[in-house]
């Protein structure tokens, strides 16, 4: 709940307290480089992740915290490294999507929007046929491609992007937030009460 909520202190010192409790719990590790990121302890994420790796190797998320540490140093080409070693065959159609969002976040806090869109209008394009057959994955999908175009200074794109993604998976709630962010006229407040009702507690709903 406290990463949920942005409460990245606070999710340090109550995983920290779980894995005295269990010390060989992977998920838990990886739970506490997430907030450790977040917390922007960047050399503590990186001690955990190495001992979350020298237990399960072969783990995709592992690879996706990777990127998500490169991102925190800047290592744009890192980030990117680390989460193309998440396959479809060996990890899945949700962490290969959350990979793939992973390279066009890596372009978009390098500030290349134009880059972000263009890899993900390709993956959606080619993507295999577990995640192309799957409303949930799609959206996050599309949601990312808008925030490629917004950056871009490409609303209109932007805008057809959320909504599409709305379209495919109305319950995605980070959709309804960016659009809601974006949109001028009456319904704005529409997109806006459905994130919060969708997420009460997420990062967006304050």
């Amino acid at each position: 709940l406290e990463l949920n909520r942005q409460n990245f202190k606070g999710a340090v010192e109550s995983i920290t307290e779980a894995i005295k409790k269990q010390p060989n719990n992977v998920r838990f590790m990886q739970n506490l480089v997430e907030a450790q990121v977040g917390a922007k302890d960047i050399s503590a994420a990186k001690k955990t992740l190495e001992r979350a790796a020298s237990i399960d190797p072969s783990s995709g998320r592992n690879f996706l915290l990777a990127g998500e540490i490169a991102i925190g140093e800047r290592q744009w080409a890192d980030a990117r490294a680390a989460f193309e070693k998440v396959t479809i065959k060996e990890h899945g159609a949700r962490l290969l999507t959350d990979a793939q969002m992973g390279i066009s976040r890596s372009y978009r806090e390098a500030g290349d929007g134009k880059k972000a869109a263009k890899h993900m209008e390709s993956f959606l394009r080619n993507a295999p046929s577990s995640i192309g057959s799957r409303k949930d994955l799609q959206a996050p999908l599309w949601c990312e491609m808008g925030r490629g175009h917004e950056l871009a200074k490409n609303r209109d794109a932007a805008e057809e992007a959320y909504r599409t993604g709305i379209e495919q998976f109305r319950y995605y709630p980070d959709c309804n937030y960016f659009l809601c962010r974006i949109t001028k006229g009456g319904d704005v407040k529409e997109w806006c009460k459905a994130y919060v009702a969708l997420d009460p507690n997420g990062k967006y709903a304050e």
